[in-house]
Protein backbone atom coordinates (compact mmCIF):
# COMPACT_ATOMS: atom_id res chain seq x y z
CA UNK A 1 0.00 0.00 0.00
CA UNK A 2 1.00 3.63 -0.86
CA UNK A 3 2.38 5.86 1.82
CA UNK A 4 -0.98 8.46 2.36
CA UNK A 5 0.32 9.85 5.54
CA UNK A 6 3.31 12.57 4.38
CA UNK A 7 4.54 12.26 7.82
CA UNK A 8 8.05 13.73 6.10
CA UNK A 9 6.33 16.53 4.30
CA UNK A 10 4.54 17.62 7.38
CA UNK A 11 7.50 16.90 9.29
CA UNK A 12 9.81 19.28 6.83
CA UNK A 13 6.65 21.83 6.46
CA UNK A 14 5.82 22.31 10.37
CA UNK A 15 9.92 22.97 10.60
CA UNK A 16 9.94 25.63 7.85
CA UNK A 17 7.61 27.44 9.52
CA UNK A 18 8.33 27.17 13.04
CA UNK A 19 11.63 28.80 11.99
CA UNK A 20 9.89 30.88 9.84
CA UNK A 21 7.67 32.50 12.44
CA UNK A 22 10.84 32.88 14.63
CA UNK A 23 12.42 34.92 12.21
CA UNK A 24 9.67 36.92 11.70
CA UNK A 25 9.31 38.12 15.21
CA UNK A 26 12.68 39.72 14.10
CA UNK A 27 11.52 41.67 11.20
CA UNK A 28 12.92 39.15 8.41
CA UNK A 29 16.18 40.92 9.38
CA UNK A 30 19.34 39.39 7.63
CA UNK A 31 21.52 40.28 10.04
CA UNK A 32 19.44 38.05 12.40
CA UNK A 33 19.64 35.17 9.94
CA UNK A 34 22.94 34.91 9.44
CA UNK A 35 23.50 35.25 13.29
CA UNK A 36 20.87 32.20 13.63
CA UNK A 37 22.44 29.78 10.87
CA UNK A 38 22.19 31.63 7.44
CA UNK A 39 25.80 30.60 5.06
CA UNK A 40 27.51 33.69 4.28
CA UNK A 41 31.73 33.16 3.60
CA UNK A 42 32.61 35.72 6.60
CA UNK A 43 30.04 34.80 9.44
CA UNK A 44 32.06 34.96 12.77
CA UNK A 45 33.57 31.68 13.39
CA UNK A 46 31.97 31.35 16.91
CA UNK A 47 28.65 31.80 15.34
CA UNK A 48 29.18 29.00 13.22
CA UNK A 49 29.28 26.71 16.31
CA UNK A 50 26.51 27.31 18.20
CA UNK A 51 24.19 29.66 16.79
CA UNK A 52 21.23 27.70 15.51
CA UNK A 53 17.29 28.24 15.23
CA UNK A 54 15.94 27.55 17.93
CA UNK A 55 18.47 27.30 20.36
CA UNK A 56 20.38 30.60 19.21
CA UNK A 57 21.85 32.02 22.66
CA UNK A 58 23.33 36.00 22.33
CA UNK A 59 24.81 35.55 25.46
CA UNK A 60 26.97 32.62 25.17
CA UNK A 61 29.53 34.96 22.79
CA UNK A 62 31.89 35.78 25.20
CA UNK A 63 32.27 32.28 26.37
CA UNK A 64 32.80 30.73 23.12
CA UNK A 65 35.06 32.79 22.14
CA UNK A 66 37.51 31.71 24.07
CA UNK A 67 36.98 28.32 23.15
CA UNK A 68 41.02 26.71 22.20
CA UNK A 69 41.68 26.85 18.29
CA UNK A 70 41.70 23.23 18.63
CA UNK A 71 37.81 22.92 19.31
CA UNK A 72 37.50 25.26 16.07
CA UNK A 73 39.57 22.26 13.98
CA UNK A 74 37.67 19.25 15.87
CA UNK A 75 33.97 20.54 16.07
CA UNK A 76 34.02 23.58 13.06
CA UNK A 77 33.36 20.96 10.01
CA UNK A 78 30.14 18.74 10.99
CA UNK A 79 29.24 21.66 12.89
CA UNK A 80 29.33 23.61 9.65
CA UNK A 81 27.46 20.39 8.42
CA UNK A 82 24.95 21.13 10.96
CA UNK A 83 24.53 25.41 10.10
CA UNK A 84 24.40 24.24 6.23
CA UNK A 85 21.13 21.60 7.16
CA UNK A 86 19.77 24.50 9.67
CA UNK A 87 19.97 27.43 6.93
CA UNK A 88 17.76 25.26 4.36
CA UNK A 89 15.00 25.56 6.91
CA UNK A 90 15.61 29.37 7.23
CA UNK A 91 14.05 32.39 4.65
CA UNK A 92 13.97 35.68 3.51
CA UNK A 93 9.83 37.00 3.96
CA UNK A 94 6.96 35.02 3.45
CA UNK A 95 6.95 34.97 0.00
CA UNK A 96 9.98 33.23 0.16
CA UNK A 97 8.47 30.92 2.31
CA UNK A 98 5.26 30.16 1.56
CA UNK A 99 6.10 29.96 -2.53
CA UNK A 100 8.77 26.94 -0.82
CA UNK A 101 6.49 25.12 1.19
CA UNK A 102 3.64 25.43 -1.76
CA UNK A 103 6.05 23.33 -3.80
CA UNK A 104 7.43 21.36 -0.84
CA UNK A 105 3.93 20.09 -0.23
CA UNK A 106 3.17 18.89 -3.60
CA UNK A 107 6.24 17.42 -4.06
CA UNK A 108 6.75 15.76 -0.78
CA UNK A 109 3.80 14.13 -0.89
CA UNK A 110 4.00 12.71 -4.05
CA UNK A 111 7.79 11.74 -3.72
CA UNK A 112 6.77 9.80 -0.52
CA UNK A 113 3.55 7.72 -1.57
CA UNK A 114 5.78 6.31 -5.02
CA UNK A 115 9.24 5.77 -2.49
CA UNK A 116 10.28 3.97 0.34
CA UNK A 117 9.38 5.34 4.12
CA UNK A 118 12.26 7.84 4.63
CA UNK A 119 13.56 8.45 1.80
CA UNK A 120 12.19 11.68 1.14
CA UNK A 121 13.95 12.98 4.77
CA UNK A 122 17.04 11.89 2.98
CA UNK A 123 17.05 13.43 0.00
CA UNK A 124 16.09 17.00 1.73
CA UNK A 125 18.72 16.44 4.59
CA UNK A 126 21.84 15.76 1.79
CA UNK A 127 20.47 17.87 -1.23
CA UNK A 128 19.84 20.91 1.65
CA UNK A 129 23.20 20.52 2.79
CA UNK A 130 25.18 20.41 -0.47
CA UNK A 131 23.22 23.27 -1.60
CA UNK A 132 24.06 25.48 1.43
CA UNK A 133 27.73 24.34 1.69
CA UNK A 134 28.14 25.06 -2.09
CA UNK A 135 26.53 28.55 -1.90
CA UNK A 136 29.45 28.84 1.13
CA UNK A 137 31.88 27.61 -0.71
CA UNK A 138 31.34 29.37 -4.21
CA UNK A 139 29.54 32.41 -3.25
CA UNK A 140 31.07 33.33 0.13
CA UNK A 141 30.01 37.04 -0.18
CA UNK A 142 26.16 36.12 -0.29
CA UNK A 143 23.87 35.29 2.95
CA UNK A 144 22.06 32.29 1.59
CA UNK A 145 19.30 30.37 3.14
CA UNK A 146 16.13 28.73 2.11
CA UNK A 147 14.71 25.70 1.38
CA UNK A 148 15.00 25.80 -2.86
CA UNK A 149 18.15 23.76 -2.90
CA UNK A 150 16.51 21.24 -0.91
CA UNK A 151 13.53 21.09 -3.20
CA UNK A 152 15.24 21.60 -6.33
CA UNK A 153 17.15 17.82 -5.02
CA UNK A 154 13.61 16.45 -4.88
CA UNK A 155 12.96 17.63 -8.42
CA UNK A 156 16.00 16.35 -9.17
CA UNK A 157 15.93 12.68 -7.72
CA UNK A 158 12.17 12.45 -8.96
CA UNK A 159 13.28 13.20 -12.90
CA UNK A 160 16.00 10.50 -12.09
CA UNK A 161 13.77 7.61 -10.47
CA UNK A 162 10.97 8.44 -13.47
CA UNK A 163 14.08 7.71 -16.51
CA UNK A 164 15.02 4.50 -14.22
CA UNK A 165 11.39 3.49 -14.17
CA UNK A 166 10.75 3.80 -17.99
CA UNK A 167 13.93 1.63 -18.41
CA UNK A 168 12.42 -0.85 -16.04
CA UNK A 169 9.44 -1.12 -18.14
CA UNK A 170 11.11 -1.42 -21.63
CA UNK A 171 13.23 -4.73 -19.65
CA UNK A 172 9.75 -5.90 -18.07
CA UNK A 173 10.94 -5.96 -14.22
CA UNK A 174 8.11 -3.35 -13.29
CA UNK A 175 4.27 -3.34 -13.29
CA UNK A 176 2.66 -1.44 -15.49
CA UNK A 177 0.83 0.92 -12.94
CA UNK A 178 3.86 2.03 -10.88
CA UNK A 179 6.07 2.65 -13.95
CA UNK A 180 3.28 4.96 -15.43
CA UNK A 181 3.09 6.38 -11.92
CA UNK A 182 6.98 7.10 -11.71
CA UNK A 183 6.45 8.34 -15.43
CA UNK A 184 4.22 10.81 -14.85
CA UNK A 185 5.94 12.53 -12.00
CA UNK A 186 9.05 12.66 -13.81
CA UNK A 187 6.93 14.74 -16.33
CA UNK A 188 5.62 16.79 -13.84
CA UNK A 189 9.34 17.87 -12.11
CA UNK A 190 10.56 17.93 -15.40
CA UNK A 191 8.51 21.25 -16.25
CA UNK A 192 8.98 22.30 -12.37
CA UNK A 193 12.53 22.42 -13.44
CA UNK A 194 12.72 24.31 -16.19
CA UNK A 195 10.26 26.41 -15.03
CA UNK A 196 12.44 27.15 -11.97
CA UNK A 197 16.05 27.15 -13.91
CA UNK A 198 14.60 30.05 -16.17
CA UNK A 199 13.49 31.91 -12.60
CA UNK A 200 16.62 31.01 -10.76
CA UNK A 201 18.57 32.74 -14.01
CA UNK A 202 16.55 35.58 -14.40
CA UNK A 203 15.43 36.69 -11.02
CA UNK A 204 17.92 39.09 -8.88
CA UNK A 205 19.35 37.66 -5.83
CA UNK A 206 18.65 33.62 -6.11
CA UNK A 207 21.19 31.43 -5.31
CA UNK A 208 22.26 29.96 -8.48
CA UNK A 209 25.13 27.78 -7.10
CA UNK A 210 22.67 26.47 -4.44
CA UNK A 211 20.08 25.80 -7.17
CA UNK A 212 22.13 23.67 -9.23
CA UNK A 213 24.02 22.32 -7.09
CA UNK A 214 20.92 20.75 -5.03
CA UNK A 215 19.52 19.92 -8.29
CA UNK A 216 22.46 18.03 -9.62
CA UNK A 217 22.96 15.78 -5.83
CA UNK A 218 19.30 15.24 -6.04
CA UNK A 219 19.55 13.24 -9.53
CA UNK A 220 22.76 11.43 -7.74
CA UNK A 221 20.72 10.57 -5.20
CA UNK A 222 17.86 9.23 -7.67
CA UNK A 223 20.32 7.12 -9.42
CA UNK A 224 20.97 5.17 -6.19
CA UNK A 225 17.72 5.19 -4.54
CA UNK A 226 15.71 2.04 -6.04
CA UNK A 227 12.35 1.97 -7.19
CA UNK A 228 9.22 1.17 -5.58
CA UNK A 229 7.76 -1.79 -7.32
Amino acid sequence: MRNTKHLTTWFLLIINIWFGILVYTRGWNPQYILEVGGMKGNMPTSQGLYQFLPFAVQDMTNIVSHFPFMAYTITGIPLLIVRALNASFLHFSWSHLISNMVVLYALGRRFEELNYKGSLLVIYIITGITSMLSAYILQPDALTAGASGAIFGIMGASLMLSIKARIELKRQKIDNITAINYINEGKMVYGLIIFNLITTFTIPNISIVGHISGLIMGMLLGLLLPLKY
